[in-house]
């Protein structure tokens, strides 16, 4: 089943389980999302027999039973009594009101001959929750009739970086499990010329900061103001096809969606929860011991990041804003270590301190990339927005301080391999970091607190590359042979994300090669680079195979979530891949290519489409950049 969320609070569709942005119980390895019962968790039965009502478009995917619309954000239930009136049960995340989850169910009498309809509705919020000592519910007199309840986390993540646990505040209004829609409901509608009769409405508020007074939202105006909230988000950044590749542009809508459904959609201010950042399974997933427990990793900076760049860049900040908000963590580590500079976690949840568990050393220990690949997309949102505020107000020290590396007895993004030297990913994007510290010690001038040692720009210019001469290719790391088996994408994520300049020749050797030994059960993520790369190289067939090969053995039909590896193994509704996927539409096949001098476009329309637009706002982008980037229709 699908999931629900709009950046603040998420639920998959019929579990009994809601969980909230930045909200975690448990001590570091042990941290994840906490978990907080559903009462939006409701099924209808329809006392007559039905008939099933269903449609489908570019944004609608349909079971035969129910409806998950893309547009509008919200999982539908609709079914025709044998009479002729219409039920329909909506379950949305508001998008305004981001502490809301609603369950809304109307009847459509305009076609109906009965005198009365009979619902009768079951609901299961599941167990009491283990990870917030909630009090007895009592009742919430402030508003609609309902309920209240007031709890807090049992455990902090660490002492260190969270002074307190958090306070949780629930409140869901009353629904009668018995309903009965008489004749004279109709009458008056159709009097009114109104279709359909707001028969129940189940409103579950959840909040940490905030005071939530239920009665000062309208019932009638929470589904519009939904919808027109989602018809911005749309507007202000999508990829949109045409042609009879209808699958193909389903996939593009499905993972766009989810991927929004775990980000905030309005710039950080006083009313919103800070954002705590991505995982790989979204942000309706993360109990503990599954789904990486709501883990961050570097799949944020090197996966999701990219596409979220290029449409929603006033979002792509609050990315960036996570790890910055959390660099004093970062800064203990690289110091613990006698190292300057910022250290960040492998893993990452509310206090940015290291939550890897202990069942996993070596990536604690090993995986060194993630903070060039954090300074690596701090490089590409300004290249992107030009954003001089961030860089010389917000963020004038970050490119600084994201210098912490280690280059010997390392682990590449290639997990098979925990213990080597000179890993050419490790070692291209910390060059990388040193390169960006000085552009932004350049551009801010007297602003810039501290300057990039020479030392430091000389071992940058210096750093090994392996290189094979005799195969014309690039070793992963020292020492490696040609045939040895990796997980997933590394050394071809040099010719991009990094856009390392190499011969084309090596280019498709490095493609090649790696191709042939990647593991099969490995992460979703890494053929959508191999796409990226044949487009590139102007071998489109090979670049339509690894397209398809890197969404349809991960989709599970018919709501297109995705699983992180084949077989349904892995994380659940798996963003990263996603992000991946969405990166091969955007870098692939558009050809959008991004650096801090200028935007190139070199477009390839996909198979099976014959209109491809890339729709976004100007807002926050170099001028220069727009009449590339935004609103520029690839035929």
């Amino acid at each position: 089943m699908p999931s629900i969320g709009n950046g603040q609070l998420a639920t998959g569709i019929y579990t009994d389980t809601v969980y909230m942005n930045g909200l975690y119980n448990g001590e570091k390895g042990e941290s994840h999302r906490a978990r907080i019962p559903s009462q939006i968790n409701i099924r209808m039965d329809v006392t007559l027999s039905v008939l099933c009502v269903y449609f489908a478009d570019c944004f609608n995917i349909d079971t035969s039973l129910s409806v998950l619309s893309f547009g509008p954000g919200m999982f539908i239930e609709r079914v025709t009594l044998v009479d002729g009136a219409i039920v329909e049960q909506r379950t949305f995340a508001h998008r305004a009101i981001t502490s809301l989850l609603i369950t809304q169910i109307t009847v459509d009498f305009s076609q109906s001959v009965s005198d009365s309809v009979t619902l009768s509705l079951s609901d299961n919020p599941g167990p009491v929750s283990e990870d917030i000592t909630f009090t007895p519910s009592q009742n919430y007199t402030q508003g609609l009739p309902g309920k209240e309840q007031t709890g807090q986390t049992k455990v902090v993540e660490d002492a260190q970086y969270q002074s307190s646990l958090t306070n949780v505040t629930v409140i869901y209004s009353e629904v009668r499990m018995h309903l009965q829609s008489p004749l004279s409901c109709r009458l008056l509608l159709l009097m009114k010329k109104h279709p359909a009769l707001i028969l129940t409405v189940r409103i579950q508020a959840i909040t940490t900061n905030i005071e939530i007074i239920l009665s000062v939202w309208l019932i009638s105006e929470l589904y519009q103001t939904h919808v027109d909230q989602w018809k911005k988000i749309w507007d202000s950044g999508n990829i949109l096809m045409e042609g009879p590749n209808l699958e193909l542009a389903k996939v593009v809508c499905g993972s766009m969606y989810y991927l929004l459904s775990s980000l905030p959609n309005e710039p950080i201010d006083a009313n919103r929860r800070r954002f705590s950042g991505l995982s790989p399974g979204s942000l309706a997933n993360g109990a503990f011991l599954r789904d990486y427990q709501g883990h961050s990793f570097w799949d944020t900076e090197t996966w999701m990041f990219p596409p979220v760049l290029m449409l929603w860049p006033y979002v792509a900040k609050d990315l960036l804003l996570y790890r910055m908000s959390n660099i004093g963590a970062a800064r203990d580590r690289a110091a613990g270590s006698n190292n300057q500079g910022a250290r960040f976690p492998w893993e990452s949840a509310f206090t940015g301190t290291e939550v890897t568990p202990d069942c996993c050393p070596e990536t604690r220990d090993n995986q060194q990339h993630i903070t060039g690949d954090i300074s690596f997309a701090s490089r590409q949102y300004w290249a992107a927005t030009g954003d001089t505020k961030w860089l010389y107000g917000e963020n004038y020290s970050f490119p600084l301080e994201v210098l912490y590396f280690i280059f010997q007895c390392v682990m590449p993004p290639d997990e098979d391999h925990p213990y080597v030297d000179n890993s050419i990913y490790t070692n291209v994007i910390a060059s990388y970091s040193i390169f960006f510290a000085k552009h932004a010690e350049c551009e801010c001038g007297a602003w810039m607190t501290g300057d990039v040692p020479e030392t430091w720009l000389d071992v940058a210019r210096k750093m090994k590359i392996p290189f094979d001469a005799e195969r014309n290719y690039h070793p992963e790391f020292d020492g490696y042979q040609p045939g040895e088996t990796i997980k997933q994408a590394d050394v071809v994520l040099l010719g991009f994300p990094l856009m390392y300049v190499t011969d084309p020749v090596v280019r498709r050797n490095d493609l090649d090669i790696y191709e042939n030994v990647t593991r099969v059960d490995g992460p979703a993520m890494t053929w959508s680079m191999h796409a990226i790369g044949h487009l590139e190289s102007g071998e489109e067939a090979k670049g339509a195979a690894m397209l398809n090969r890197s969404y349809q053995p991960y989709l599970i039909e018919p709501f297109k979530v995705w699983n992180e590896a084949q077989n349904h193994k892995g994380a659940f509704n798996f963003i990263t891949g996603m992000g991946g996927f969405l990166q091969s539409i955007l870098f692939g096949y558009a050809g959008l290519r991004l650096t801090v001098e200028k935007l190139t476009c070199n477009p390839i329309l996909p198979p099976g489409i014959t209109n491809f637009t890339l729709q976004g706002e100007s807002e926050n982008i170099k001028e220069e950049k727009i009449n590339s980037l935004l609103n520029c229709n690839l035929f």
